[in-house]
C-alpha cells in the first residue's frame, strides 16, 4: 500500500489559537479549502476595503452580527459553493 506524506499546513489569521491542518487518510469535509482564501483575504484586506465602502444603517443596540462578519460570511459562502 502506497502512503503519501504531506506536511502540516499552518494558518495565522487567528493569533490567539493556531490552526494547523494535518492531512489524514480519512474522509473529511471539503470546507477546509476556504481556509487559505481566508488567510489570503486577511493579508490583502479585500473584504475590509469592500466593507469600508458600505453604509450600515442598523441600530448597533439591536445588532447581533457586525457588517464585516456578515459580508465575509456571504463572500466565503459564495466561494465555497
Amino acid at each position: 500500500m502506497l502512503k503519501q506524506c504531506v506536511a502540516q499546513i499552518c494558518f495565522d489569521f487567528f493569533s490567539r489559537l493556531p490552526i494547523v491542518v494535518e492531512p489524514h487518510e480519512v474522509q473529511v469535509s471539503s470546507d477546509t479549502g476556504i481556509l487559505p482564501i481566508r488567510q489570503f483575504d486577511d493579508q490583502i484586506g479585500l473584504t475590509d476595503r469592500f466593507v469600508a465602502c458600505l453604509n450600515d444603517a442598523r441600530d448597533p443596540d439591536h445588532t447581533e452580527h457586525s457588517l464585516p462578519e456578515m459580508v465575509r460570511q456571504r463572500i466565503f459562502g459564495i466561494l465555497a459553493g
